[in-house]
């Protein structure tokens, strides 16, 4: 482990380890992850510095195009470790509005259109969501016509067709290698708490 990020807002740690230390720290099926969760209370997501940036740059695509949010307020989002529509949607309302610095009204729209957009991407395929996440940080948007619904879903709202869900950052077992268990004397972690991972990305 070379670093560990906190985000107290979410209840997340983000663990970043080298590539070739990933399968050893997801452990045999996920275990070692699990295992940690369980025992921390805390949700465990491993990644490499490279997944870490990739996560961040799709955050961003996905932020930006919600109605009424400004750069700054991505901003905000992604350095208290929000990576994906769910991570809004399980905000309370007066918290977000504190966060952002918008009032009930607004947050409540943000949420909304989180949770709307989330459920309607669902239905995207991996490999899709992740090109139009793509697009969006890039700037490069086109437009979906306003009775064009999402594939799959009929009645979904036109923004929910331009959109797509971050996938988890946190990698699973069936996405590394099996590898040994820990080492039952592991060195010491260095902990930045409330760290931003844009700053990380950034270095």
């Amino acid at each position: 482990i070379t670093e560990v990020f906190l985000y107290t807002k979410l209840g997340r740690a983000i663990v970043m380890v080298p590539e070739d230390q990933l399968s050893l720290a997801i452990g045999r099926r996920g275990q070692n992850v699990r295992l940690a969760s369980k025992l921390v209370g805390w949700d465990m997501e491993i990644m490499t510095e490279d997944e870490l940036s990739e996560s961040i740059d799709k955050a961003e695509g996905y932020f930006k195009i919600v109605p009424g949010m400004t750069d700054d307020m991505v901003e905000v989002l992604i350095s208290e470790g929000f990576l994906s529509y769910d991570d809004l949607t399980f905000q309370e309302t007066a918290d977000l509005a504190e966060m952002l610095g918008v009032t009930e009204e607004e947050a409540i729209n943000i949420i909304s259109f989180a949770e709307e957009a989330s459920e309607a991407l669902e239905n995207l395929g991996r490999d899709e969501r992740d090109a139009r996440a793509h697009a969006h940080a890039a700037g490069n948007t086109e437009k979906v016509p306003e009775d064009a619904p999402a594939p799959g879903v009929d009645d979904a709202p036109a923004a929910e067709a331009e959109v797509a869900e971050a996938p988890k950052v946190e990698t699973t077992a069936a996405e590394a290698p099996v590898a040994e268990e820990l080492v039952e004397e592991p060195a010491p972690v260095e902990v930045a708490a409330e760290t931003a991972p844009a700053e990380k990305a950034a270095e």
